[in-house]
């Protein structure tokens, strides 16, 4: 085993250990003392330290991401579901006529004298239940489509869920104090320096 990656091991162990990211480890803790100043310099190098600090960048677009994938999942599963009804009022539609038929073919076994109405009723039911016959095909095409996405739903929530999990030290505050925070940071700063 390398030297490198003895380092590598330490690294994490130590991050695990205190409970802090890596860059808080390196930006914070341990911030060598040609870059202990990283506080006053420039806006956007601050911004980027905090960033790497809190992870807010890597989180927000995930979160974003996982939002717009569940609402689109969401809309997809209403349309299913509006779908599947419809489908399932068409089958038991095609399951009165597929029972009425066998009835009808009963009754022409026992009865005689009314065959040539029978036969025509029988042949307009049976074309009414091929025309059903590919409804229900297509309910249970829908039926594969709502499972392919339920599972789709339940494998973003697990994901948002692990991290959830992941984030060990979540800010209590909302974005907007964040920012008014920041922004109250860099107002000190500037006066700090054009004071001689």
């Amino acid at each position: 085993m390398s030297i490198g990656l003895k380092n590598a091991d330490m690294d994490m162990l130590v991050s695990r250990l205190l409970g802090v990211s890596k860059s808080v480890l390196n930006n914070v803790i341990f911030c060598h003392q040609e870059d202990n100043l990283w506080p006053l310099a420039e806006g956007s190098i601050v911004k980027k330290k905090f960033d790497d600090i809190f992870g807010q960048r890597r989180h927000a677009k995930v979160i974003d991401e996982m939002k717009k994938q569940c609402k689109q999942l969401k809309d997809e599963l209403i349309i299913a579901n509006t779908e599947m009804k419809y489908l399932e009022d068409n089958k038991n539609k095609v399951d009165e006529i597929l029972e009425e038929i066998r009835q009808n073919e009963e009754k022409v076994e026992f009865s005689k004298k009314d065959v040539l109405q029978i036969e025509a009723k029988e042949a307009k039911l049976k074309t009414e239940g091929e025309v059903y016959a590919d409804v229900v095909k297509r309910m249970e095409d829908l039926n594969r489509v709502l499972d392919s996405i339920k599972t789709k739903v339940k494998a973003i929530q697990c994901n948002r869920d692990e991290l959830s999990d992941k984030i060990t030290n979540p800010m209590s505050e909302s974005k907007q104090e964040l920012e008014n925070m920041l922004e109250s940071f860099q107002n000190d700063l500037k006066v700090r320096r054009t004071r001689p």
